[in-house]
């Protein structure tokens, strides 16, 4: 096999690839060298979890070598590969014989889940051609195997994750795939911003993907779009359908190949590509093709001599070229970008969702204000309005930023030492060695919450001590490091507001939760278990979806606290003798979270906690459970029994008992719902009797 070099990533989370013979990397595939984390990933029944481990798999960019990311722009040099994703095969291994015997078949390995197969072809190293090519591609399988190939491979810098399979394929000398189906394309009109429609489309797809902006939250926008794509491209609009309907968090591969089949079938629409521009313009996309930006960006600036321009859309009398019209509306909105970019530094705060600026010759971001922007546009004769201003920030000039991922991949590489045990030293207790692992894995937790969209950190720690001002609320505000101090929030409440402030926070601060009502302790438990949240953001004008980044810890002075008898297994209690205010000083809390990256970096770490930390963990928390009237009444009256020393009773007979041995001073106040719940928080197993032929459940007790 020829010697092919690409670009292999340890993790999601490597920003530094290193130049890997792809080779050795089939060799080690069919070694089971990762079969360890493969095996784990495909006895995974939840789909969320299964996606978390799949994460943590070295990857590979089967179409080049990159610097730093794998973005298009990061190529180095094609490989002159294309990766080829078939996803859900019922019969993998009939397909995979099908496949290996494809003279294109380079190598053929089956993916990381076990349900799907990873193949690659080889093609002519040329970029430009690159989803030309792989459009083509989509067709050849469609037509030859009527396999429908996964569209998200189409993207030059996709990660090709590394999987187990003994039987990889690969064959020293496949055919060459070279063919571009010209018919395919040759549908394609001219542009209404330029000749090179291609280029206009890729150039607005590109904003849309970078932004997750999604054109298709309505069904009828939706078929709109199929219908712009098949009608300017034909079969070649396939690929650009699938784009922009991934951005859908309902995506689903097949319902869009099925669409997308349908609008080509149709015939004319009378829906033209324009309905796709004018719906990507509407979403704030700048939709000039690159070669107006080019040449707007060579125009000198000019001052205003004439009359205030009025309004961006200037008129032209009827006889000019309606391109040059276009020319202009472009130049004046260029030029307001243009005098922003040289007076301010833009970034969009994607944790926080809001633009932020700075002058140029200061440090500090804060949130942009808007009237003050726009006042100083008027002053130099810009006649806009507010929304025109955030059109333009919104036209992609403007580079997102999230604080965690730049705080985390900035740490300095952790030197070795455990720091996270020598904080969690600082704790004075006797449960050492359950506070610091669990201490540990909870930061691991964080960092890969904040970081990684799919992952939820299920749990949360809390410090138990019977005094007040003992530090434990100081002590869990100090996890929160400096440099990421406006993302801490102490306590939520039991709102809208409260599930946006999951995704805006790397540390929620839960001070004092024996002050909540059993309810609220109860939804604040609920939280826990959100990866993203579905909500209408403040001044929004739809729903987003948006990933949850924070991670819980807290503090409580009563040890009676937890009020769910089903169980607390998202509640890690401590009970705590004091702290030792010394850890401000002996501790570096950005080393601390540089073990915690780390770690969530190292394959043979587990953050989560295994089968028997759950039991114990349960165990544990019972001392903590807050004793109901019917516990208490049952604790006092009731044993546990078996079938020689016992009798069956159900959750009524119960009631009547304890009314009864209570001499009835707790008449209608005992609940035998909350009997039930508090017989199986006590560990009673229900039984079940047949009385007259009805199957009736009930528990074996014993009067004290």
């Amino acid at each position: 096999m020829k010697m092919i070099q690409v670009s292999f990533y340890k993790d999601i989370f490597d920003k530094t690839p290193q130049q890997t013979p792809i080779t050795t990397i089939c060799d080690e595939i069919k070694a089971g060298k990762y079969a360890a984390l493969v095996n784990r990933i495909q006895a995974e029944p939840d789909k969320k979890e299964k996606l978390k481990l799949k994460q943590e798999l070295p990857a590979f960019t089967v179409s080049g070598i990159f610097k730093n990311g794998h973005k298009s722009d990061d190529l180095l040099s094609h490989s002159g590969c294309v990766q080829i994703d078939i996803d859900n095969i019922d019969s993998v291994e009939e397909t995979r014989e099908k496949l290996i015997a494809d003279k294109h078949t380079y190598v053929c390995f089956k993916s990381p889940s076990g349900t799907g197969l990873k193949v690659i072809f080889k093609i002519p190293p040329e970029k430009e051609n690159h989803k030309n090519y792989f459009t083509s591609i989509v067709e050849y399988f469609k037509k030859t195997y009527k396999i429908d190939i996964d569209i998200k491979t189409k993207d030059i810098g996709r990660l090709c994750f590394v999987s187990s399979d003994e039987k990889l394929f690969y064959n020293e000398i496949p055919e060459i795939f070279s063919e571009i189906n010209t018919d395919a394309g040759k549908k394609a009109k001219d542009s209404a911003l330029g000749n090179n429609v291609l280029t206009d489309i890729e150039n607005v797809i590109q904003q849309i993907q970078e932004r997750k902006i999604d054109l298709t939250d309505s069904y009828q926008d939706w078929i709109n779009i199929g219908f712009a794509f098949a009608d300017q491209f034909g079969e070649q609009g396939r690929v650009f359908f699938h784009q922009i309907s991934e951005q859908n968090p309902n995506y689903n591969n097949f319902d869009c190949n099925t669409q997308f089949d349908k609008c080509l079938k149709s015939g004319k629409s009378g829906i033209s590509i324009r309905t796709f521009f004018k719906m990507a313009k509407q979403q704030g996309v700048d939709i000039r093709s690159p070669k107006i930006k080019k040449q707007v960006q060579s125009l000198p600036e000019q001052k205003h001599t004439g009359p205030p321009v009025t309004n961006p859309e200037i008129k032209v009398s009827p006889d000019q070229d309606h391109k040059k019209n276009d020319d202009l509306v472009y130049t004046i909105y260029h030029k307001i970008e243009d005098f922003l970019i040289k007076r301010y530094d833009f970034r969009y705060n994607v944790v926080l969702n809001r633009f932020e600026n700075k002058e140029k010759d200061l440090d500090e971001y804060s949130e942009l204000n808007e009237s003050r922007i726009y006042i100083e546009l008027k002053k130099n004769s810009y006649k806009v309005s507010k929304s025109d201003l955030i059109d333009i920030l919104k036209c992609g000039f403007v580079p997102d930023y999230n604080p965690f991922i730049e705080y985390f991949s900035k740490l300095p590489k952790w030197d070795g030492t455990d720091h996270i045990d020598k904080l969690a030293n600082h704790i004075e207790l006797k449960d050492r060695t359950r506070f610091n692992n669990q201490f540990k894995k909870w930061l691991v937790r964080a960092v890969k919450t904040a970081c990684i969209d799919a992952y939820f950190n299920k749990q949360a720690i809390v410090l138990v001590h019977d005094k007040q001002n003992s530090g434990k609320s100081t002590f869990c505000r100090f996890i929160c490091p400096p440099a990421l101090k406006d993302y801490i929030k102490d306590n939520i409440a039991d709102n809208k507001d409260a599930k946006i402030d999951l995704t805006r926070n790397l540390i929620i601060n839960l001070d004092e939760l024996a002050n909540l009502y059993k309810k609220e302790l109860n939804s604040l438990k609920s939280l826990f278990s959100l990866d993203r949240i579905n909500e209408r953001l403040p001044y929004a004008s739809k729903n987003s979806i948006i990933p949850r980044r924070c991670s819980f810890i807290g503090s409580v002075n009563q040890t009676e606290f937890l009020t769910d008898e089903t169980g607390s297994v998202r509640w890690l209690v401590f009970e705590i003798d004091g702290i030792n205010w010394n850890y401000k000083k002996a501790v570096d809390i950005d080393m601390v979270w540089s073990q915690a990256v780390h770690l969530a970096k190292e394959k043979n770490f587990n953050p989560e906690l295994t089968p028997n930390e759950i039991r114990e963990n349960e165990y544990v928390n019972k001392n903590y459970q807050v004793v109901t009237l019917e516990g208490d009444l049952i604790r006092k009256y009731l044993a546990h029994g078996d079938e020689i020393n016992g009798k069956f009773m159900t959750s009524t007979d119960i009631m009547e008992l304890l009314n009864s041995r209570s001499g009835n001073a707790y008449n209608n106040k005992i609940n035998k719902i909350n009997i039930g719940k508090e017989l199986k928080f006590l560990g009673y197993p229900t039984k079940q009797q047949r009385i007259n032929d009805i199957p009736i459940k009930g528990y074996i007790v014993k009067e004290n």
